[in-house]
Parts: structure tokens; sequence; C-alpha cells
């Protein structure tokens, strides 16, 4: 389940906006134009699609979630807690 779920978000993260090029869990937030409103929007979104509450304030988040996979793993952590 919980490979599924990193999956899942790292799919997730796949539509997000910006730049050209292929969006991979290595990529930078700010490569494809994450700043501290969008990140905003892209947590309440992995909120409402994982069921869940992310106890996290956008300063800390932009200082803590360079890239994609740094939100994947969030989650991820945060699922396994849950369960």
């Amino acid at each position: 389940m919980a490979d599924q779920t990193r999956e899942g978000n790292h799919r997730h993260n796949q539509g997000i906006p910006g730049g050209g090029g292929e969006t991979t869990i290595a990529t930078e937030l700010t490569l494809r134009g994450i700043q501290s409103p969008e990140l905003t929007d892209l947590i309440y979104d992995l909120e409402q699609s994982n069921g869940m509450q992310i106890e996290m304030n956008t300063d800390n988040a932009c200082s803590n979630l360079k890239h994609i996979g740094d939100t994947v793993d969030a989650v991820h952590g945060l699922l396994a807690k849950k369960a």
C-alpha cells in the first residue's frame, strides 16, 4: 500500500505546471514555478487525495520541501504513521 501511495503521489505531482521537460522526484519545486502560494495549494491537494491533514506551515514547507520527492516522502511518512 505504501508503495502504491508513493507512486500515486508522484503521479499527482506530474501535473505540476511550469517549464518544459520531464518532472521526476528529483525535480526542484522552484523549477516548476512552485513558490509559497502554489505549495499551499499542492499541500491541500495532497491532503484531499490522501484523506489526511498535513501539519506544516508554508514557511516550514518551503524550507523543507525542495524537490518533488520531498513532498512524496513527507506524505508517505505521514501515511505510515496514520496506519
